[in-house]
């Protein structure tokens, strides 16, 4: 497994990693970051904070699906986002999403669902 994880919250991204050892977890901790990443690399699943990815990130996966690319893409929701945010998201292309505050337990147990349950894409 491959994952892309793109979140600020440093705390969350060391029990993720820590979680999900010995499985390849790249960091991006930007908007900017994230968008190179995925455009340079071929992810198993992607997680993908709402505040970090910002709407660039959501361009970047919307663009990834339109090549037909399928990843799953599990959308880490702000505390306080609503509901356009969520449409905005679906509509780019997320898979499933959760919001924070969330345990980073259950964060894995999703990725690990994810990853094993989801067509992967034609590009892997």
């Amino acid at each position: 497994m491959f994952l892309l994880l793109a979140d600020r919250d440093q705390g969350l991204v060391a029990d993720l990693t820590m979680l999900l050892s010995p499985r390849s977890i790249q960091v991006a901790c930007s908007s900017l970051e994230a968008c190179d990443h995925m455009s340079n690399h071929v992810f198993t699943i992607m997680a993908l904070d709402e505040l970090t990815l910002g709407m660039a990130g959501l361009r970047a996966l919307a663009d990834r699906r339109a090549d037909g690319d399928a990843t799953p893409a599990l959308f880490l929701r702000a505390e306080r986002s609503g509901v356009s945010e969520l449409i905005e998201a679906l509509v780019a292309g997320v898979t499933d999403c959760v919001r924070k505050p969330v345990r980073a337990e259950h964060v894995a147990a999703k990725l690990l669902d994810l990853a094993t349950s989801r067509p992967r894409s034609p590009r892997s």
